[in-house]
């Protein structure tokens, strides 16, 4: 008995019934996307690291 996933399930039914796309595009595609939220993710957080800095060292410099 064949297994299927549901990756094979929704190449299937986008490329019509027939496997159009290669499971190799699909899950290529899944890994850029995933790297693309990952760097965004990264960005977003090294921006609020570097505000938080940015304000510490406002305050340090006004002093007491």
């Amino acid at each position: 008995m064949i297994k299927s996933n549901p990756l094979d399930a929704a190449a299937m039914a986008i490329g019509g019934g027939a496997a159009s796309w290669s499971f190799m595009s699909v899950n290529s595609l899944l890994a850029v996307v995933v790297a693309a939220l990952t760097a965004v993710l990264l960005m977003i957080r090294i921006a609020i690291a570097w505000r938080e800095w940015r304000l510490l060292v406002r305050h340090e410099k006004k002093g007491p």
